[in-house]
């Protein structure tokens, strides 16, 4: 598995800092783990409408999101879109 490098690189640490206060409240209330919310932003999820786009696949193979943080996903979607397939 490729490094990440977040503990050495002050830059790209403060970017996903930024970029995690741009996800959506709703999403942020879902108390995901912080390699979860980079593995969304790398996805350029930020919203429930993103998340509902992004094929189940790519989550699977997102580095950072786990078979738990999939179920709460999933679970997310499914309430909030209840007529989404």
């Amino acid at each position: 598995m490729e490094h990440c490098g977040l503990k050495y690189n002050i830059e790209t640490k403060s970017f996903f800092e930024v970029e995690i206060l741009k996800i959506d409240g709703e999403i942020l209330k879902l108390n995901l783990s912080k390699p979860a919310f980079r593995a969304m932003i790398r996805l350029k999820v930020y919203t429930l409408l993103d998340l509902s786009k992004i094929s189940q696949e790519s989550l699977k193979n997102a580095h950072g999101l786990g078979p738990a943080t999939l179920n709460i996903l999933n679970s997310y979607l499914k309430e909030s879109m209840p007529n989404s397939h």
